[in-house]
């Protein structure tokens, strides 16, 4: 199908998706394998696993040379599984196995363990360290689902679109029986976050006592320290987290939504479910504790977007137009990053009120 017709065809699965019963987990526009010049929807389902819409008739042997390009071109295989999809925050209160990116690093670098102060049962990715117009101080960039702490229940004071969430490094659940009040580990504390269906960010700015020297822990990345907006498809991207360390991937989507359920209904009121839209979706790249890794155009060396979530496949799944068991390995979402900037710089805060940071560079 042509462009604006697959973006038509989109905005359909996404109405679906936002119904409170949609069995759609995630939907996205990618290339037809067969037509560069058109694209087709790939889709996730929680009941049947996943598929593909397009409306090319094709006969059997059609549909069989179909479904091969497609399996050599996204990667799939036989015999399904069904799947979920989660945020990628939680460590689910482990102390996972011993790894120098969730230790005490310092100078801080990015790719390490991140969280809020209160937080004990999760951990994220410090995704990138970088300055502003404003001021001369350092910023840390990450997930608001990494650096924003907030308990669901009954009573509960605690407001992550008001709370000024003190940071640590490493977080809680990566570094068992630390007395965290007034210690070394408290680097800097939240001052910008949004959470809205585009956007799972959050931006902390770090004490003048904390020594950062920029760059990535222990990996050698160059990296243009300014954002880049043109995507493409196909391209290599790179990410660096704090559970997978360096891995790459494949940019398949840059018109993705995904359906997850809501860490803040209560606070943002969207419901127990939210769909985010105009997000990156690439082959999977991520692990639970990867959250607000930046994510890297190998090519070009720039950032362009920020690690949320992933799709993880567990039974069985079918293609649409007789293509059926096949086996998507995962995808992993994207914030895109110029829309994390845009907001930023217009101080479009979670709270309501207006903090402008006018981006500089990465550090």
């Amino acid at each position: 199908m042509t462009e604006d017709k697959a973006h038509n065809t989109l905005e359909d699965f996404i109405k679906k998706m936002k119904a409170p019963d949609s069995n759609i987990s995630y939907a996205a526009i990618v290339a037809d394998p067969l037509d560069v010049e058109n694209f087709i929807i790939e889709y996730g389902t929680y009941d049947a696993g996943g598929g593909f819409y397009f409306e090319t008739e094709l006969n059997d042997q059609q549909t069989e040379d179909f479904k091969n390009e497609l399996f050599l071109e996204y990667g799939l295989k036989e015999n399904t599984k069904d799947f979920r999809s989660v945020v990628t925050n939680s460590s689910e209160g482990k102390l996972l196995n011993h790894h120098p990116l969730k230790e005490k690093i310092r100078p801080l670098k990015a790719g390490i363990s991140v969280s809020d102060l209160r937080s004990i049962m999760k951990s994220g990715t410090l995704g990138i360290l970088f300055s502003v117009q404003e001021n001369t101080k350092t910023y840390l960039l990450s997930n608001m689902h990494v650096l924003a702490y907030y308990k669901e229940e009954a009573g509960s004071s605690l407001n992550p679109k008001k709370e000024q969430e003190e940071i640590v490094q490493p977080s809680r659940s990566d570094s068992a029986n630390i007395n965290y009040e007034n210690s070394p580990f408290i680097i800097g504390k939240t001052v910008w976050k949004r959470f809205d269906g585009i956007i799972d960010a959050a931006v902390a700015v770090l004490y003048n006592d904390v020594v950062s020297l920029g760059g990535f822990f222990n990996a050698e990345i160059e990296l243009n320290p300014f954002i880049y907006t043109r995507l493409k498809l196909n391209r290599t991207v790179i990410k660096y987290g704090r559970t997978t360390g360096l891995t790459d991937g494949k940019l398949i989507s840059v018109n993705a939504a995904i359906r997850l359920e809501n860490p803040y209904p209560t606070v943002n009121r969207e419901g127990k479910y939210m769909v985010f839209t105009d997000q990156i979706m690439t082959s999977n790249m991520a692990d639970p504790g990867d959250s607000g890794s930046l994510l890297i155009d190998e090519q070009r060396k720039q950032g362009i977007g920020l690690t949320f979530a992933d799709i993880n496949f567990n039974d069985k799944a079918l293609l649409s137009h007789k293509i059926r068991n096949f086996d998507p390995p995962g995808r992993t979402f994207h914030n895109k990053l110029q829309n994390i900037i845009t907001a930023l710089e217009k101080g479009d805060n979670y709270d309501g009120n207006s903090h402008p940071l006018h981006f500089n560079q990465f550090i």
